[in-house]
């Protein structure tokens, strides 16, 4: 069973994610699934705190009473860890308390994650290729690693999922970006700026096999 399938069988998910990790997408297709139909419109909680990128934590307690109280008014929810453990411990404790299936969603692409990244901060054009700033490249880089070690330490889990084993439907793939090739102007400078601070930071492994060498992601071990 394929984990969109899996997951449609959970009263209640919540996904708790990285940036640019997929959630939105697995989000909508969660939402679809799951049986809501016009007459009976699921409640957006989408990232239910954020307001134009401002976080509102106060929210937590109406988020919290809506769901206990109403369960069958509701399916899926998403927030991302670093907006979890930004709120005081009181708001993040009830947060956690809601009963859901929850699940940690991660990239194993560091580096397509970190561009990705990196262009939504940006609001690009994605019609056409847009230059990225290398240094902020390499700070969101090392900014996203720590967010994967965070979510590995994250005890609250029932299981953690990639982004690379979702089989998303028809209607999701359709709203993917494009390729980066298309959209980054200076893709090769980035790699080896990726190189670099994987290697400084002892995230990547390199790995000889009959004279090829290969990188192995260290992050995405637990």
């Amino acid at each position: 069973m394929d984990i969109i399938e899996r997951l449609t069988l959970k009263p209640f998910v919540h996904i708790v994610a990285t940036p640019r990790s997929g959630s939105t997408s697995l989000y909508s297709a969660l939402q679809r699934k799951k049986h809501h139909t016009q007459k009976n419109p699921q409640v957006n909680l989408s990232e239910p705190f954020r307001f134009h990128g401002v976080l509102d934590y106060s929210l937590v307690p109406a988020v919290h009473h809506q769901i206990t109280r109403n369960p069958d008014k509701f399916s899926v929810m998403k927030n991302l860890l670093t907006d979890i453990n930004s709120f005081p411990k009181k708001y993040q404790r009830m947060l956690w308390s809601i009963p859901a299936y929850t699940v940690g969603l991660l990239r194993r692409d560091t580096f397509e994650q970190t561009v990705s990244n990196h262009l939504h901060d940006l609001d690009a054009d994605l019609t056409k290729p847009t230059q990225l700033d290398v240094a902020v490249f390499q700070r969101q880089l090392a900014d996203l690693l720590r967010d994967k070690k965070a979510m590995y330490m994250c005890n609250k889990l029932d299981e953690i999922i990639y982004y690379e084993d979702i089989v998303f439907p028809q209607h999701v793939d359709k709203d993917k970006n494009p390729p980066k090739n298309q959209t980054v102007s200076n893709l090769p400078e980035l790699r080896r700026a990726y190189q670099e601070t994987m290697l400084e930071m002892d995230q990547l492994q390199q790995v000889q096999y009959r004279g090829v060498t290969f990188s192995i992601d260290r992050s995405n071990k637990a």
